[in-house]
């Protein structure tokens, strides 16, 4: 088996891990904070260090466009706010809008 192969499975499997977890959140209702969300991406990067991306990267999509994505200066507190504003959206009744701002 090929190192590419495992890697891929690896990455596989620590999607689904990930995968396992949001459910069970979403499932019980938890109350989805940063440190969820730290937990969630912990999993999928799969290191057990402080792994939000500190830095700007450029993705190719699928229609061939390049975009690049801006750094985040505090990706913990950006978050906090976005969810903050997500909640409150939800409790006034904009499920929808909730969930995109999410």
């Amino acid at each position: 088996m090929s190192t590419d192969t495992l890697k891929r499975q690896l990455e596989m499997t620590r999607f689904d891990r990930a995968l396992e977890v949001a459910e069970s959140l979403a499932t019980h209702r938890a109350l989805l904070t940063t440190a969820e969300l730290a937990r969630v991406n912990q999993i999928v990067v799969g290191k057990n260090i402080d792994t939000w991306r500190q830095g700007s990267v450029t993705l190719t999509l699928p229609s061939g466009t390049t975009e690049t994505f801006a750094m985040i200066a505090d990706p913990k507190q950006n978050a906090r706010e976005m969810l903050h504003r997500a909640t409150e959206g939800a409790e006034r009744g904009a499920i929808i809008d909730a969930a995109v701002d999410i």
